[in-house]
């Protein structure tokens, strides 16, 4: 269970349902699996269904639940950068010359990005047709949605 909460919750599979259905999928089949004498497990669940899962927590789902094929992690570009820059660096208090060489190459990543727009990688697009042919089976009732967020969970680990 430990690993399938690690990779539905690091993986943002849940971006991939429809708001409605975060809900569902989180209580009656999330919950259901649910090692119930693992204190820390609990709490953990409990703590995301209090700020993430609820209609009347501080982050539901409707702000952040969307049945879409977008690999995008986030629309918030500050926060895209920040997660990009804090990656580059391997202490939080880098050398000024590490420093200065990392912007110049994210400088130079935004010119090639900014000149190939809307070209995406084999990669994303791979992404993109996996989605979609989960999201076909979970609509045509081929998979249930907890099998659809178990098998999005795999494919959208960091760094995957």
């Amino acid at each position: 269970f430990r690993r399938v909460l690690f990779r539905s919750c690091v993986g943002c599979v849940w971006l991939f349902l429809d708001s409605d259905n975060v809900i569902d999928c989180f209580t009656d089949d999330f919950l259901a699996i649910l090692p119930a004498k693992d204190d820390r497990v609990v709490q953990f669940t409990d703590y995301i269904f209090e700020n993430y899962i609820s209609p009347d927590s501080m982050f539901p789902p409707n702000i952040w639940a969307q049945f879409s094929t977008s690999c995008d992690r986030t629309t918030n570009g500050c926060e895209s950068f920040h997660s990009h820059l804090n990656s580059s660096f391997y202490s939080s208090h880098p050398n000024i010359y590490n420093f200065i060489d990392v912007l110049v190459e994210i400088q130079s990543e935004t010119y090639i990005k900014c000149k190939s727009h809307g070209i995406k990688t084999k990669k994303i697009c791979e992404k993109e047709a996996f989605i979609r042919q989960q999201m076909t089976k979970l609509v045509q009732k081929e998979i249930e949605q907890f099998d659809f967020v178990k098998s999005l969970s795999f494919k959208f680990l960091p760094n995957q």
